[in-house]
């Protein structure tokens, strides 16, 4: 009884088109050997993320997850895990991500909450389900030829007062929120001339 059980877990990334990073990509759409930080909680109810351990690392290819040796089940406790991945800078307290450098380039993705189940009764469809915590921005310009020949061309697109680091908080349903340390900055999307027309033009 006291063999070593191995935890099987797929992963997937959600909403590829509509949730994504400031960008003209989709942002991560798919892992390709991939190393995903991945935060374990063992309990027979719903734990308290607040309390978690250092990540272990796991490698996600397609939907494939690889867990290091030491992910086996422990006694008759279920084990839940949550993850998150970025290439942005980051620092980690517990199970709050705080993410520095945020210009709208890089994806930010992350799972919420996901029960393994027990040594003794473990789920075999478990599965990672990363979700996408920025939004996309596209930016379209369409007008009447009155409004052309009123306003001329566009020349500048900005965002403004967007904020450069955010917390992710990984648990049960994560979140992301502001964190306005430093002070929001302005992610400029388009700096040039774009005539005003009567079809719809992205620009940025």
């Amino acid at each position: 009884k006291d063999a070593k059980v191995e935890i099987k877990l797929g992963a997937g990334v959600i909403d590829v088109i509509t949730k994504t990073a400031i960008t003209q990509n989709d942002g991560i759409s798919t892992f390709t050997n991939a190393t995903v930080p991945l935060f374990r909680m063992d309990g027979e109810a719903n734990p308290t993320w607040a309390n978690v351990e250092a990540p272990v690392n796991a490698t996600i290819n397609n939907d494939i997850v690889t867990l290091g040796e030491t992910q086996q089940y422990y006694g008759n406790s279920n084990a839940y895990f949550v993850g998150y991945y970025s290439e942005l800078t980051t620092t980690t307290n517990k199970n709050v991500i705080a993410f520095t450098g945020v210009d709208g380039t890089k994806d930010i993705i992350c799972t919420d909450q996901v029960n393994a189940g027990s040594k003794a009764s473990p789920i075999s469809n478990a599965k990672l389900t990363f979700k996408h915590m920025l939004s996309k921005i596209e930016i379209k310009v369409v007008g009447t030829a009155a409004s052309a020949a009123a306003f001329g061309s566009i020349t500048k697109v900005e965002l403004l007062e967007i904020p450069t680091s955010l917390d992710l908080t990984l648990g049960e349903i994560s979140k992301i929120d502001a964190n306005n340390s430093p002070v929001p900055s302005t992610i400029s999307l388009f700096e040039g001339s774009q005539t005003i027309t009567t079809s719809s033009t992205k620009i940025g």
